[in-house]
């Protein structure tokens, strides 16, 4: 008698502790990547502390760090340190309210506007030297943080561009600079402001309409406020044949006299 041999079919493996550890494994790795970066909300925050710290050395220095930080500026940019606290303050404004958009170009845009400031500054209220030198940077140093000149990077820029252009050319050059960077700063364009002054919406003038007498009222008569006056040319037509009688006239009466 043969002897048959009965396999067993494979059992399946059960999937529920597989699909309980990809659920675990999906469940951990989840949270971690739905969390949004804050590095530009805490660079935000670096830029407003630094924006309110340069806005107090407007009227002291007092303290190590505002001391060097200001003095670091100064050197650098020299009479740009006017435009620091302003532009500091809008590098946050742009940092925190970015909306997922890319916001670096703008905030090195809006950084640069110093540079062009003390640059502008440098070119039109110090004495522009004659010859480039490596030896001019220790002097635009100082200078700068004296605020006499625009320091060691505002005040060689506009050196350079003063020895390439010229100073009404350097000057139109920097203007152009500056017009761009405040531009991309606010995030607009030359063709978006002409668009949208041409399709601004005019507003028309439309009188407040009358009040309507209310019902079972009379109309209100309008009163004359011009008043006959007591005497006048007395006026006669003459019908046919009948004399032209003679013109009589009305004496006026007598003025009263205050005194």
């Amino acid at each position: 008698m043969a002897s048959t041999n009965r396999r067993k079919p494979p059992t399946p493996a059960k999937s529920g502790g597989g699909t309980k550890n990809s659920g675990r494994t999906t469940a951990r790795s989840t949270p971690s990547a739905a969390k949004p970066p804050r590095r530009r909300e805490i660079m935000a925050a670096v830029f407003f502390v630094l924006a309110a710290f340069s806005f107090i050395a407007y009227f002291s220095t007092d303290g190590a760090f505002i001391g060097f930080f200001i003095g670091l500026v100064k050197g650098l940019i020299g009479q740009g340190f006017y435009a620091l606290a302003p532009v500091l303050f809008l590098c946050a404004v742009i940092l925190t309210f970015h909306r997922g958009r890319p916001v670096r170009f703008r905030v090195i845009c809006t950084l640069l506007l110093c540079i062009m400031t003390g640059a502008l500054m440098h070119l039109f209220t110090s004495e522009l030297m004659d010859d480039l030198s490596p030896g001019m940077f220790p002097a635009l140093w100082r200078a700068g943080a004296e605020l006499s000149a625009g320091g060691a990077i505002s005040g060689a820029l506009a050196e350079v561009f003063h020895w390439l252009f010229g100073k009404i050319g350097a000057a139109v050059v920097l203007v152009c600079a500056a017009l761009f960077l405040l531009l991309t700063a606010f995030n607009r364009t030359i063709a978006g402001i002409v668009d949208a002054i041409r399709n601004r919406k005019s507003v028309q003038y439309i009188p407040d309409p009358e009040p309507e007498p209310a019902a079972g009222e009379p109309p209100q008569k309008v009163q004359k406020s011009a008043s006959t006056p007591k005497w006048r040319k007395a006026v006669h037509v003459p019908l046919d044949g009948e004399a032209q009688p003679a013109q009589e006239y009305f004496d006026p009466p007598p003025k009263e006299k205050f005194f």
